[in-house]
């Protein structure tokens, strides 16, 4: 799915930008943005693409997410120090 249609799919809930952040098991995934970064409150939400179909994570599923983001970052930094 291109990056035009996750943006607006993300526009339709009022988000202003998305990022890409690569792959979350079977998953393109997404971050919603808002411009000010300020609007952004409560837990993470991500957006997950998978056969061209794009939906919302949030809650629970959204901080297996982060905590997955998280994990995958701290191994990158452990690597790059050894």
């Amino acid at each position: 799915m291109d990056n035009d249609k996750i943006l607006k799919f993300a526009q339709r809930s009022g988000y202003d930008s998305v990022e890409y952040l690569g792959k979350y098991k079977e998953f393109d995934l997404y971050k919603p943005l808002y411009e000010n970064p300020d609007m952004a409150t409560g837990l993470p939400v991500y957006i997950i693409v998978k056969d061209n179909k794009p939906k919302y994570v949030r809650g629970v599923a959204g901080r297996e997410i982060q905590k997955f983001r998280v994990q995958q970052k701290n191994m990158l930094k452990s690597n790059s120090e050894g």
